[in-house]
């Protein structure tokens, strides 16, 4: 038999509250939208999202599914990341915008759910904006990581609504629903696990709507229990976690933190992402109080069951429900740094709304309150959530916001400490970060992350010894092995211990043989010594893991350009820049690569790119001047002279450059560029030669200088040795000194150093003539 609707008897909806649902949005969009301009949060955002490789890599979305048993993968989850990756360009910015947009879907759905559970459109919208604008739901709105909560609850809520309907439909229309609500139901769970508690929910709907359980029912119901159970337990095989506590008082913490959830609920204050760990020393107290007022509401509920209508069965249950698998009972990694939290209560919630809108509902019918007066209530109850709810925001602006506030309410929060030293770290603010690592040492001395962090701090800072000693005390507690040693590792390779460092890394993959990482590391620390061999496999090894590693593909190249092997090397060169297009050292070395394998015009594009991407490279204009010499001269004094402007006191770009202005008759640019790096470089004998020539030889006379000429000339003998290059320099220099007979003399000692089989001995043999004419001695 069908239960009576409630709906029979509701009066009319004014045409005036038919705009609740779009008035509801509109603020769930207002007191979001700080949210817009956050940023990714250092507490698992990083490992689910940003540094996730099944989130940036591109190929990372098929690793992702072979790599199911990992327990942060949920398929419909990690694709909603995956794809908002690529479309924002790794930008935080429309991952809010989404979850702004499921969570007004989500209080959308709710809305129609409990219409469709016979509440009046007045009530049923009050209590879902209740649900929706509460600021303990910005804990899973304005954190991206709970993106599993608000898909999870959109397939929830779904699910019910389509059950709901669904009965009041003919059977085969019923059929369909149930198809339908069992669909939503997988998709649910594929979001998060916890959505093993919708049979609960769905039982209890079906009681709301129809009263009774036929064994039509009971099979429909039984197949969403039978879908829970099979998740729930491939969940447990993939994510065991030992309690820490036994469960005698973890039953009494459960007790309190059902009653904490409630009363947060009714007064919102002090919300931070993680609230003080309550002592256990007086857990029997506490807990047995906050045990026994359970009891008492159960006794109650029991005396007046007859009275409570079945919808508030309803909302008990699902907080119930919802509530029990994060309380402590079921033990989960958080439960050490707290044992309660806001995001922990998104689907409970609905419970809690749905009991104390129906209680407020019966005290304004036993007042009575008019229906004007009632919505001036919900309405002024919805714009003070709203407005808790935007100020919440600025929690989550970003992580040292998140981590800084948090500190304020609970200063002893060893996960604050951590994650705003981890996040101060990235800032390179290191003695703020040291701070916080410290003071969790302080809370906790064995607290194993405080160490490594600590360590790793140490290492950035270059103090090896003392990073030796944080590793080794988290050797000790036998935590991390694999990472341990593999920053050992580092630790000895940085400090030229290659040997040993080698022998950590070793011992790191026998800890952790998957470390696509310390692959990486090992091959680096293998070409080191000189194994080119086992350096090149330790690289494939790592790629094998990881192909996403642009750093591995770079050194692997690296390690093949040393030993000649530079089609390869380009081929890995060419793969690291693909996956980081904007790492100029591989584009430099690429460049390099095409220079050594004669494709200049190859070479030419990827240093065109590097300086796009970094104009201040001053190697890389001078090699690309270096490319550009034998095709646009006139591009490649362009590049040189960016390279000048940029180390001027470079030889090789300064003489190069000063040939070419002085070839097309810039003696001045030529001097200027020269006499800098001259001064920086006194004993080059490229640039002391060039700038005698040009000194001597300036053909208009405005630049010529013959005793400046035989000055530098001299000073390039000094440096150079008596070459016959240099002493044709000299030679030169002196006849613009006006000291021919001398001239004379030293050119022909450059003669008898130059072969006659050589272009040039032909132009010196004339100049020697040249001299003894203006001399007017002869020589024999």
């Amino acid at each position: 038999m069908e239960r009576a609707g409630l709906k029979a008897h509701l009066p009319p909806t004014p045409a005036w509250l038919r705009t609740a649902p779009w008035i509801l949005v509109a603020l769930i969009v207002v007191a979001y939208a700080p949210t817009l301009d956050a940023d990714f949060v250092v507490w698992d955002d990083d490992d689910h999202i940003y540094e996730n490789r099944h989130i940036v890599a591109e190929e990372g979305y098929a690793e992702a599914f072979r790599d199911w048993r990992d327990p942060a993968f949920y398929p419909i989850t990690f694709t909603s990341w995956y794809v908002e990756w690529r479309v924002a360009d790794g930008q935080p910015w429309l991952f809010h915008v989404d979850n702004i947009v499921l969570h007004a879907v989500n209080a959308l759905l709710l809305g129609a759910l409990l219409r469709a559970l016979g509440l009046s459109y007045g009530l049923a919208w009050a209590i879902a904006g209740v649900w929706a604008l509460h600021p303990q739901q910005v804990a899973s709105v304005a954190w991206l990581t709970e993106r599993k909560n608000l898909l999870y609850a959109l397939f929830y809520l779904a699910s019910m609504l389509v059950y709901a309907r669904s009965l009041a439909r003919p059977p085969a229309a019923q059929t369909r629903g149930w198809l339908l609500a069992l669909v939503l139901a997988v998709a649910a769970l594929m979001s998060k696990a916890t959505a093993v508690t919708l049979p609960i929910a769905i039982l209890l709907t079906h009681w709301v709507c129809r009263g009774t359980f036929d064994r039509r029912a009971v099979a429909r119901i039984g197949a969403f229990f039978a879908l829970s159970i099979v998740v729930g337990l491939l969940h447990v095989s993939r994510e065991e976690v030992t309690p820490l506590l036994p469960f005698g008082t973890r039953i009494l913490i459960a007790a309190r933190a059902a009653w904490f959830y409630v009363g947060k609920f009714l007064w919102p204050t002090d919300l931070v992402a993680v609230y003080p760990r309550w002592s256990l020393e007086n857990a029997p107290l506490w807990g047995g109080a906050a045990f026994a007022a359970l009891g008492v509401v159960a006794m109650l509920g029991v005396w007046q069951a007859r009275r409570i209508p079945p919808i508030a069965w309803l909302g008990i249950g699902m907080y119930a429900a919802n509530i029990a698998l994060v309380i402590g009972v079921l033990w989960f990694p958080f439960m050490g740094y707290s044992f309660v939290s806001d995001h922990l209560l998104y689907v409970a919630a609905v419970g809690l709304a749905l009991v104390f809108g129906l209680a407020a509902c019966g005290f304004c019918d036993r007042v009575p309150v008019g229906v004007k007066a009632r919505a001036a209530a919900v309405s002024g109850l919805w714009l003070l959530l709203a407005y808790l709810t935007w100020h919440q925001t600025a929690l989550w602006e970003n992580t040292e916001s998140l981590w800084t506030r948090t500190l304020e309410v609970n200063p002893e929060s060893r996960l604050a400490h951590k994650n705003l030293g981890a996040f101060l770290f990235e800032e390179q603010r290191l003695d703020e970060a040291e701070d916080h690592f410290n003071a969790t040492l302080e809370l906790n001395e064995n607290d194993v992350e405080a160490l490594l962090n600590l360590g790793v701090l140490a290492g950035e800072r270059g103090d090896w010894s003392k990073a030796f000693g944080y590793y080794g005390r988290v050797l000790q507690t036998g935590a991390y092995p694999g990472l341990v040693l593999s920053n050992i590792g580092i630790a000895a390779a940085r400090t030229g211990r290659t040997e040993q460092a080698i022998g950590f890394y070793e011992r790191a993959l026998d800890a952790d043989p998957g470390n696509a990482r310390v692959w990486m590391n090992l091959g680096a620390a293998r070409a080191e010594l000189g194994d080119v061999e086992g350096s090149i496999a330790a690289y494939d090894e790592s790629l094998r893991l990881d192909s996403t590693r642009a750093n591995a593909h770079y050194n692997r190249a690296l390690t093949l350009a040393a030993t000649g092997r530079l089609e390869e090397a380009i081929l890995g060169y060419e793969r690291a820049h693909a996956l980081d297009p904007e790492d100029t050292d591989t584009l430099y070395n690429l460049g390099v690569s095409y220079m050594q394998t004669a494709r200049p015009a190859d070479a030419a594009e990827r240093f065109r790119q590097a300086l796009e991407l970094d104009p201040t490279l001053s190697d890389v204009a001078h090699n690309l001047g270096v490319v550009l010499l034998g095709t646009d001269r006139a591009a490649a004094e362009v590049a040189f002279a960016q390279a000048a402007a940029l180390a001027p006191t470079d030889p090789d770009t300064a003489h190069i450059l000063g040939r070419l202005r002085y070839r097309r008759g810039d003696a001045e640019g030529a001097i200027a560029v020269l006499e800098p790096a001259l001064a920086a470089q006194p004993d080059d004998t490229k640039i002391a030669s060039l700038l005698a020539w040009i000194r001597a030889t300036e053909p208009t006379g405005k630049w010529r200088d013959g005793t400046a000429a035989v000055r530098l000339a001299e000073q390039a003998i000094a440096a150079g040795g008596r070459r016959p290059d240099l002493l044709d320099t000299l030679a030169a220099a002196l006849a613009a000194a006006g000291r021919f007979q001398e001239a004379q003399t030293i050119q022909g000692a450059a003669l008898e150093a130059t072969p006659e089989d050589q272009r040039i001995h032909a132009e010196r043999l004339r100049r020697r003539a040249l001299y003894a004419r203006e001399s007017g001695f002869t020589p024999p």
